[in-house]
């Protein structure tokens, strides 16, 4: 897409008069203007509460009240929650209103409608979510908390699975089956 539009007219000037003029040009600059997402978000249940809220993220940039992404993009949280994505191609992504759908490696998927990506400035979007919902730890990830993940946190009893791991401890014991049971029979958003 034109970034830029400039029309160049040349005047050649003596003594004050124009003595001649060269044709205008319309000069046109392209080029792809990225989008720059930043992600904060608060996982539920940590112990410590603070200062441990790494997370895989899965990341879905997509057309509004659509389920198909547009753009998928990985991404792990640091201690504080946060995560400055890759630049995303304006040709990918391209400049327009997008649902962004947040989901956890154990947790339920949070959707942010209605993101405005607007070129063709260069802009950070940063989206802050006080606390991603725990407890889907099933492989499926169907976003459902239910009995498949119960089940499943119960195999891995006193291990050290990070998807069972709700409260990233260390250790699967009761403290994880609380943060489960808390959220049971609760969907993410679609």
């Amino acid at each position: 897409f034109a970034i830029g539009i400039c029309a160049v007219t040349l005047y050649e000037y003596s003594k004050g008069e124009v003595q001649s003029i060269t044709d205008s040009k319309v000069v046109t600059v392209t080029g792809d203007i990225p989008h720059l997402l930043t992600v904060k978000i608060k996982p539920e249940n940590r112990i410590p509460p603070s200062g441990n809220d790494t997370v895989p993220l899965l990341i879905e940039i997509r057309n509004p009240g659509s389920l198909i992404p547009v753009s998928t993009i990985n991404a792990v949280t640091d201690n504080s929650g946060s995560v400055s994505l890759d630049a995303i191609s304006s040709t990918t992504v391209p400049p327009g209103t997008y649902d962004v759908a947040i989901k956890g490696l154990s947790h339920l998927r949070k959707v942010f409608p209605n993101q405005n990506f607007d070129g063709p400035v260069v802009r950070t979007y940063t989206l802050l979510l006080p606390q991603l919902p725990t407890g889907d730890v099933n492989p499926t990830a169907d976003n459902y908390v239910n009995s498949l993940d119960i089940s499943y946190l119960t195999l891995q009893i006193y291990g050290n699975d990070l998807r069972a791991d709700l409260t990233h401890d260390g250790i699967i014991n009761s403290l994880d089956f609380t943060a489960l049971i808390r959220n049971l029979n609760t969907y993410g958003d679609n």
